[in-house]
């Protein structure tokens, strides 16, 4: 029994000590991090705000060498997560074709988004150098691609829309100016009975290395009712009959099958139509072909249940 409790003497002397032994570490380690530290380190850098002509690479510069003064805090956290600085370029230098941004002009944007605790002591490189390619911007008309149709009874009403109907391109002369239009991902929306909005990816030209599209996106939107349908007796005028003749058709009026909305069908009537036949097209022992030569521009659909027509020539 007392050998026992001996032993559990002894463990518990060991994890106190142990526990001593962490404490002293930590409190070493957070010393050392409460010093300051000179240290060569990098940041990596994007660009921003540059002009609207020019395309920056990516053999552009995307690391900047620096020498940096801070805490050990400071610089573990650097460690852990790597600092990232954006530069904006609105004001950079242009000479001989090149853009260029001297070190005494991004040193001070550098500065400006460093921590508290840190100070920039100088950097690596003396000039920021910018590899770009010049670029142009084009406004092209945007082509659906796929089908919207309507389900059985019912139609589309008027032409279906695209928002935005034009998308801008911005990429070199040598890359766009080819480029007519633009078209949606193919896509088939059928049987629709209700009015519709669909958002469709535009595809960019895999030939486009260095172009971008925007918006890259548009809407396809258009208005589906159920229609009914009206058939009106109209009568056949026949054009170029030669003096002294006569001609008769039989019969003498021709059904029109027209499909729209109740309401417009209501005031539909045969003098909104014109029937026609042509005696020019007439050879011998054949029939009168008839054709609508003028409808209502807002009937979506029209049909001539008779096409042909028998007639009776005679002179006056």
């Amino acid at each position: 029994m007392f050998k026992k409790i001996r032993q559990g003497l002894n463990q518990r002397k060991v994890q106190i000590f142990l526990l001593f032994l962490v404490l002293a570490f930590l409190l070493l380690f957070v010393s050392k991090l409460s010093e300051d530290y000179t240290k060569q380190s990098y940041f990596w850098v994007s660009y921003g705000n540059q002009p609207d002509s020019i395309r920056i690479l990516p053999s552009t510069r995307d690391q900047i060498p620096v020498r940096l003064k801070g805490n050990g805090f400071t610089f573990l956290s650097y460690s852990i997560s790597p600092k990232s600085i954006k530069l904006d370029l609105s004001e950079m230098n242009y000479r001989n074709s090149t853009y260029y941004v001297p070190s005494n002009e991004f040193q001070g944007q550098i500065r400006d988004q460093l921590a508290g605790s840190m100070q920039l002591l100088d950097v690596g490189i003396d000039t920021l150098f910018i590899e770009y390619m010049a670029v142009i911007e084009k406004e092209v008309p945007v082509e659906i691609s796929g089908r919207y149709t309507a389900a059985q009874n019912h139609l589309i009403e008027g032409s279906i829309e695209v928002l935005p109907e034009r998308v801008n391109l911005v990429g070199p002369r040598g890359e766009i100016d080819t480029v007519e239009r633009i078209r949606t991902v193919p896509s088939n929306h059928i049987d629709l009975t209700t009015d519709f909005s669909f958002k469709e990816e535009l595809i960019l030209p895999e030939k486009l290395l260095h172009t971008t599209l925007s918006p890259g996106q548009v809407t396809i939107a258009g208005t589906v009712y159920k229609f009914s349908e009206k058939l009106i007796d109209v009568p056949v005028t026949i054009l170029n009959v030669p003096a002294g003749m006569e001609i008769k058709t039989f019969p003498e009026k021709v059904q029109v099958l027209c499909r729209a909305k109740i309401d417009r069908l209501k005031t539909l009537t045969a003098d909104d139509f014109t029937i026609t036949a042509d005696y020019n097209t007439l050879q011998k022992e054949q029939l009168l072909q008839v054709r609508i030569q003028e409808q209502p521009g807002d009937i979506p659909s029209t049909q001539l249940l008779d096409t042909q027509l028998d007639y009776i020539l005679r002179r006056l």
